[in-house]
């Protein structure tokens, strides 16, 4: 029952508002102040802040102290892990959540009792803290718990008394914070952990009471709150705590009334959630979850141990690592440090707090005890509520870069080329035809193709004049076989534009063309404009779907103004998982087709989020040093390969070797001939719709 934990006792009971040295419940009666013993870390937060940063544990904690109204800076010894030098800065009443802003630069207090967030700038020389700020959150009572937007452009902040979120913007100069127009937004009852999807267009926050999970659209510009289709969405009893797989598949949540996680299937789209495999059994009163490198980990409060889960890539479930690491008093919260393999806990003891340290098996998942990072008499001090660790700031590292290779040739792919020979086509754009425009694209692309693709080409509306309405007018001009650069080239050129545009009609003889073969199939189409036949494309692409999984269609737009017909095309795109490519000029087309035609990967950090993409074969990217995972993608399978360490000064290259339809890698570090450029201010990568900018990570075309 939740009435035999103390802790939730007082928390149901109080309403936290602060009355001299009392607590005054809603129905006004009093109680006293949480219960020292009580008043643990029952929440961790590790934040990763950026690349300015060393790569050893070495670094800072910040340590909120509810019953003095302080927040502890720390130093940590990169050695032994050990906190110490310790700083006290005043807060508002009753700090119980922390959390970093990911420039390093800011700290976020709530404070509980006062209904407010308190501001503190980061000392880059000697790491202290220095206060600037107190915002009231209005009407968003008692705030809970606090995170800031991957983009570090917004800040959120769940309300339990008033069932609110707060959500503010924040000033990137100073991280001062402005209350976002609509807010609070309202959740169900007690709104307790919130999580950002990676990519940073969704929120989630658990509600504790309402046994419900509310799920949020985030306005890129505005960071306002819209409730997804279909929120709340329903949780087993008093769901505790949300982790999200960095795929953005899958949504882990640990419930404290059932003892046990639940597993939602996360539509990335829309951010819908759907309950999709068996509840699977964690301690009892989980209380905290964490996700690292293929794994998931749980703090059972009542059972005094942390559980470790497999989790399968595909399906998402969990299998439970054995056995359970038994820990010292009750455990209350777990996260992981951001660079180090390592996991934490909070714990409380008698009238002890405890930090304990853990060391991760990057294969197994399995931890192994460490010593205690930092334990104190709860009674000779007040208690401490929550913690917060960021790698120290150091002078700025010299970057590394990785490169993604093929070995041999590019990979073999079918690939057909579509051409619009539409009587439209011999509209300008910047003064020249765009059938010019397509024609010196496709040259271009034709010349630079493996020599082991098998190409085929497909042209409509190129027979017949648009008068005569003809909606059958597509050829395919040359037929899948060995690429023959000359043969290509030729039947381009020759290519007059006439009639009409049925595309839809093209799209369906697609299947005919590529007949049984096997492998990935690559369709590239080109046009400036919408069907002109009444056939509907976007049918169409949804049925090919169904047919041929493994045929993936791009679609390049040739000077196209109307936003109806850009979105039409996107979207034939985007349902066989390719992409739509606004082509403004001949340079544009040609860098577009050229992309379509290589595998692309992307970068991501220990926190996985996504900070960089490129191409196989194409330019090195420039990183700060660290670990990082490398996601290799093509149309039907996804590679992903973990721990790729990146270097000061140094490249690390990654070769990608075909095997049995598979790749294998080899990874090789050598010094830069050209060192990467110092990034500027850095920060997150934020989800784009098709092709975000670089905002960690540069690109250097010298392909160093």
């Amino acid at each position: 029952m939740l009435t035999n934990t103390p802790f939730v006792r007082w928390y149901k009971r109080c309403r936290v508002i602060m009355s001299g040295a009392n607590i005054r419940t809603a129905d006004g009666a009093t109680c006293a102040p949480m219960p020292v013993r009580t008043a643990t870390a029952f929440l961790l937060v590790l934040v990763l802040v950026h690349p300015t940063f060393a790569t050893d544990l070495a670094g800072l904690a910040y340590v909120t102290n509810c019953n003095d109204n302080t927040v502890s800076s720390y130093d940590v010894d990169g050695a032994t892990g050990q906190l110490e030098n310790v700083r006290d800065v005043a807060t508002g009443k009753c700090p119980l959540s922390i959390t970093v802003h990911p420039s390093g630069k800011f700290v976020y207090v709530q404070n509980a009792g006062a209904d407010s967030l308190s501001l503190y700038s980061v000392d880059s020389a000697t790491s202290t803290l220095t206060a600037v700020a107190t915002v009231p959150t209005g009407r968003g009572r008692s705030p809970g718990r606090v995170t800031v937007h991957p983009s570090g452009k917004f800040l959120y902040v769940g309300n339990h008394d008033s069932n609110t979120i707060s959500a503010y913007s924040i000033d990137p100069l100073t991280g001062a914070l402005t209350s976002l127009g609509g807010s609070p937004f309202a959740t169900d009852a007690r709104p307790g952990s919130l999580s950002v999807h990676p990519g940073g267009r969704f929120l989630y926050t658990a509600n504790f009471d309402a046994d419900s999970i509310s799920g949020y659209t985030i306005n890129p510009t505005t960071g306002a709150l819209t409730p997804i289709p279909g929120s709340p969405f329903a949780a087993a009893a008093n769901p505790m705590a949300i982790a999200i797989h960095p795929s953005g598949k899958f949504t882990y949540v640990a419930n404290w009334g059932s003892h046990d996680i639940s597993v939602y299937q996360t539509n990335i789209k829309n951010g819908a959630l759907q309950e999709v495999l068996p509840r699977v059994s964690a301690g009892i009163k989980p209380a905290s979850i964490a996700i690292r490198s293929g794994f998931v980990y749980v703090a059972n409060m009542r059972s005094h141990d942390i559980a470790t889960y497999r989790i399968d890539a595909t399906t998402g479930a969990l299998q439970e690592v054995m056995p359970r690491v038994k820990m010292a008093g009750w455990p209350e919260v777990i996260a992981l440090y951001p660079f180090k393999r390592s996991i934490y806990a909070t714990s409380y003891q008698g009238d002890e707090f405890l930090v304990l340290g853990f060391a991760i098996n990057e294969a197994t998942g399995a931890l192994s005890r460490g010593s205690i990072v930092r334990q104190g008499k709860l009674n000779r001090r007040s208690a401490s509520s929550a913690i917060a660790l960021s790698p120290r700031a150091t002078p700025q590292l010299a970057q590394g870069a990785v490169r993604v290779l093929f070995q041999g040739p590019a990979a073999p792919v079918h690939v057909e080329l579509i051409l619009d020979a539409s009587n439209s086509m011999w509209g300008r754009s910047e003064g020249r035809r765009k059938i010019d425009l397509a024609k010196d694209a496709l040259t271009s692309v034709i010349q630079g193709l493996p020599s082991t693709s098998q190409v085929a080409m497909r042209v409509y509306g190129h027979r017949y004049r648009r008068q005569l309405k003809n909606c059958q007018d597509s050829a395919v001009l040359v037929p899948f076989g060995p690429l023959d650069k000359a043969k290509l080239t030729e039947q381009v050129q020759a290519i007059t534009p006439r009639g009409m545009t049925p595309l839809a009609y093209s799209l369906k003889q697609v299947l005919n063309d590529f007949g049984d073969a096997p492998g990935e199939k690559l369709v590239i189409v080109v046009t400036d404009g919408n069907e002109t036949c009444g056939g509907d494309p976007v049918a169409v692409a949804k049925a090919l779907r169904r047919q041929r999984a493994d045929v993936r269609i791009e679609v390049i737009g040739v000077a196209i103004a109307d936003v109806a017909t850009k979105r039409r095309l996107r979207t034939i795109a985007a349902l066989t998982r390719g992409r739509y490519y606004a082509a403004k000029d001949a340079p544009e087309l040609k860098a577009a087709l050229a992309v379509a035609l290589r595998l692309a990967f992307s970068v991501e950090d220990q926190r996985g989020m996504r900070v960089a993409h490129g191409m196989v074969g194409g330019e090195r990217l420039c990183l700060v040093p660290g670990n990082y995972r490398i996601t290799v993608r093509n149309p039907t399978h996804t590679f992903a390969f973990d721990n790729i360490a990146i270097a000061p000064g140094q490249q690390t290259r990654l070769t990608l070797i075909p095997q049995d339809q598979a790749l294998g890698k080899v990874s090789r570090s050598e010094a830069l001939t050209r060192p990467c450029p110092v990034p500027a201010q850095p920060s997150p990568l934020a989800e784009g719709a098709h092709t975000p900018e670089l905002s960690r990570a540069g690109v250097d075309a010298s392909g160093n």
